[in-house]
Parts: C-alpha cells; structure tokens; sequence
C-alpha cells in the first residue's frame, strides 16, 4: 500500500501529524492491525487503511467487500476486542489499534488519528490515555446504575470489581481512553494469559450492555500496563 502523501500535509485545529517518518515506517511494514467494532456506522473513513482492518459486523448487513466477520450483538466494543485478542493470541501484530466503528462520536481526525495512536504505541508500548477524573464517579453509585445488567445477576461497584479482577489497588484518578479506542503493542497484550482475556469476555458476553462492559472500557489502561 502506498503511503498517502496527502495525509502528511493534513492539519486543523484538532489533529496534528507529529513523527511523519514513523507513521510511514509504521504503514509501510505492515506491522498493524486496525480491529473495528461494527454495528451499522458508515465505515467509509477507513477506506484509505482498508488493507489493515478487521472488521467485526454485529449488524445486519453483511459488508461483504470488507471480508467482515460476523458476531452477535453482545457486550458492546469489549466484545468485540476481547474476540480478536483471544482468537489472533499467538499470532498477533506488532501493534494493535481499536476503534469503534464512527470515530467522530469520540475523536477528529478519522483514520489520521488512529495511525497516531499506532505511532504512540510503537514507542511506548501504548497510546497516551485522553482521560483522568476522580474515581468516584466511576460506576461507584449503585443505585444510579441499578437498571444494568450484571453478570450472573451480581451487582457490583467498579472499584470491587476493579480491585477483584485486576490485583490492583483502586487509584484516586481513573485514567482511560475515551470511547475505548486506542492502540497498544503485542508484549503488553501479552502480559496477560489467555484465561486472562477469556474471563473478560464471560463478563460481558451476556447482554447487549452489560455493566462490566463500562468497567473494562475504564480498565484497558490498567489491563495493559500492570
């Protein structure tokens, strides 16, 4: 795939193009995946790095000229993440970058931004988190969230489910990727075992938004650097 020499002039207010020669390099070895989570958004603004994404459709059609792959419309984007680690676990690229399937919800810069994502996690292991505010109000009052589901039926806050499933000790500032779209190195996805990643996928693979789909979306940050 040739490198988009109009993407290297590319700048606004909201997006920059920093290290130019590494987003080339980064395109230009083939070393990335691009894994999309999919209900019916228009994934034209991918086309240009059609050659690197996966495409998971929980919708209807069948977006046959994408080879997508089809999955039942369950657990919102973690599920459809915790799949392609858990099926590609010995196989996986240099570098990882998740997206839901309508970047603008989230982010500017459509394809551009994703591929910056890539740069950062090329050089430190994983794309810089956009978000930090106080745990507090991380799913931590029941009652407002009473009307999710649970896996199993078990209501439970995020700071115990946090502190249960990830061996850490729940931090006064969360810090996460907004929208859950971010890029991250093989070795830091493999920190962690395989029944690691297909625990996660049991929390979440119960309803179409389950409760502990929101506490992994705030979890990934940690999931990969512990």
């Amino acid at each position: 795939m040739d490198f988009n020499k109009k993407y290297l002039k590319y700048k606004n207010k909201y997006f920059k193009l920093k290290n130019k020669n590494k987003v080339k390099d980064l395109i230009n070895s083939k070393k990335i995946k691009v894994i999309v989570s999919r209900y019916n958004e228009d994934i034209s603004w991918l086309n240009k790095v059609k050659d690197f994404v996966i495409l998971y459709n929980k919708g209807k059609d069948d977006l046959k000229d994408w080879n997508a792959i089809k999955l039942k419309n369950v657990g919102r984007e973690t599920d459809t993440y915790l799949n392609y680690i858990i099926e590609n676990y010995n196989n996986l690229p240099d570098i990882c970058i998740f997206t839901q399937g309508n970047i603008k919800d989230h982010y500017y810069g459509g394809y551009k931004y994703l591929l910056k994502l890539g740069v950062e996690a090329l050089n430190n292991g994983i794309s810089k988190p956009q978000k930090n505010y106080p745990s507090t109000g991380n799913f931590n009052n029941m009652e407002k969230f009473n009307n999710y589901k649970y896996y199993d039926d078990k209501k439970i806050l995020f700071r115990d489910w946090f502190e249960k499933n990830l061996g850490l000790k729940y931090p006064k500032n969360i810090t996460y990727f907004g929208g859950a779209i971010f890029a991250v190195s093989r070795s830091n996805i493999l920190k962690n075992d395989l029944n690691f990643y297909k625990k996660m996928l049991k929390y979440v693979s119960h309803d179409i938004n389950p409760m502990e789909g929101h506490f992994i979306e705030r979890s990934w940050y940690y999931i990969f650097t512990k």
